[in-house]
Parts: C-alpha cells; structure tokens; sequence
C-alpha cells in the first residue's frame, strides 16, 4: 500500500472544516489537520497577492488519490486550489494500519 500526504489551502476556517470533514465522512482520507493561519504570497493574474490562508494536511492513500482531488476540485471555493500530492515513504506500522482501517479500499 501506498500512503500519500495531500496539501491544500483554504481562505478561511469554514472552507477547511467543510472540505475536511467531508473528505473524512466520505473515507477517502482517514484524518485532516487544519493549520489554521498561515500567510501565502503568490502571483495571481500578474499581480504579487498576499493572503491569510488555512492549510490542510490530508492522509490518504494512492487508491484514493483521485477521490480527493476530485472531491477538492468540485466543493473548493478558489478557481485553482493547491493540490499537491505526496508520498509517505515510511510510518508507524501502528499509525498506517489505523489509515488503512479508516479509509475506502480499492478502486
């Protein structure tokens, strides 16, 4: 099994907990954990933006990968979010078997 850690931003609290608790009622990712401020500057239509963001870690695993992007991509209020996918090399045997009792298996 491949684990994978998914990074997305949110521009307020509200969209964080929706989209993590949807992510979770619907077992594609067995946990989220919302930071809940950080500050983003990035470059949007050519001019240089600054914004105070939430950020999402998401832990899922490669079977549920295009679940959640898609699932990110349909309920996120923002054109573009940041959808950037990781992979968990390595982890608790105890931790990765406890993602695995809480996610959606297969296809």
């Amino acid at each position: 099994m491949t684990y994978k850690l998914i990074l997305t931003t949110c521009p307020d609290l509200t969209s964080a907990h929706s989209i993590a608790e949807g992510l979770v009622k619907l077992e594609i990712a067995a946990c989220v954990n919302i930071l809940p401020t950080i500050i983003s500057i990035y470059k949007w239509q050519n001019n240089i933006e600054q914004s105070a963001e939430s950020q999402l870690f998401i832990k899922t695993n490669e079977s549920n990968w295009p679940k959640v992007e898609s699932y990110i991509k349909t309920n996120h209020p923002y054109d573009v979010p940041e959808l950037i996918e990781l992979d968990i090399s390595n982890g608790s045997s105890e931790y990765l078997s406890w993602m695995d009792n809480n996610l959606q298996q297969g296809e």
